[in-house]
């Protein structure tokens, strides 16, 4: 699996103790959506790439791409040799929840979960071996669940902290190293992952995940501790935020 249409832009943190991996990939201008499509969509995603929406359509493709090689490099870890990108696949459910199939080796992954993410330029994904459970409605997976976020460091207006923020985490805030706009953008991503992770989603209630301490970049939210990493690009700066799985 490689990475040359994307310059070496992918980059694969470990996460041995949770046995987790993340990819990030960035579009430049010298990526070739051709090329990537090729390389990475088995028939059916490329029909599915094709009928996006023309604004829709490249980060669809990035956030794929970034959960083919977050898949890859899991397997990897676990020995298993080197397979086809276009062999993995990521569907989505009925509740737009991402299902992983890898064409002739669904017995061995079984149980390996993905979550994706992505904005205009930048495709974010993370992949991580569960316990398998019963078969139920994605909402009803949450103890089982991995969730992703990628927001961009913008500067948000007051009424955007009086939404999101409950009276607490903005006694959190004054204690933090980041200046305003990084710490709200930290403070939403991280809870936009979990939700995630819940299979819910934020359903507009962002305060009903409360981040309750900090860890340097890590933070607990509803539960769950959450990894946070700055992104920095040429298209601009951004905080990913995933799940942790122990």
């Amino acid at each position: 699996m490689t990475t040359d249409s994307l310059e070496s832009l992918c980059a694969i943190p470990r996460d041995p103790a949770a046995a987790l991996c993340w990819a990030h990939v960035v579009l430049t201008g010298s990526t070739d959506e051709q090329e990537l499509v090729a390389t990475y969509l088995d028939g059916s995603e490329k029909e599915w790439f094709a009928a996006k929406p023309g604004r829709g359509r490249i980060p669809w493709l990035l956030g794929r791409v970034a959960a083919k090689h977050a898949v890859h490099e899991h397997l990897t870890q676990r020995n298993f040799a080197a397979i086809d990108p276009t062999r993995i696949v990521v569907e989505n459910d009925a509740l737009g929840c991402p299902v992983l199939h890898v064409r002739g080796a669904r017995l061995a992954t079984r149980g390996i979960k993905v979550s994706i993410a992505h904005k205009p330029t930048v495709g974010v994904a993370v992949a991580a071996r569960f316990r398998p459970l019963p078969p139920a409605t994605c909402a009803d997976r949450s103890s089982g669940g991995i969730g992703i976020d990628v927001e961009s460091i913008d500067h948000r207006p007051a009424s955007f902290e009086c939404v999101v923020l409950s009276p607490s985490e903005r006694r959190l805030a004054a204690t933090h190293q980041d200046d305003r706009d990084t710490w709200l953008t930290r403070v939403w991503t991280v809870k936009e992952a979990v939700a995630k992770a819940t299979g819910r989603g934020l359903k507009g209630r962002p305060r009903d995940f409360e981040v309750d301490k900090t860890d340097d970049d890590r933070m607990h939210c509803a539960g769950r501790w959450v990894t946070t990493k700055s992104l920095d690009t040429a298209q601009g700066r951004f905080i990913v935020a995933w799940t942790e799985t122990v």
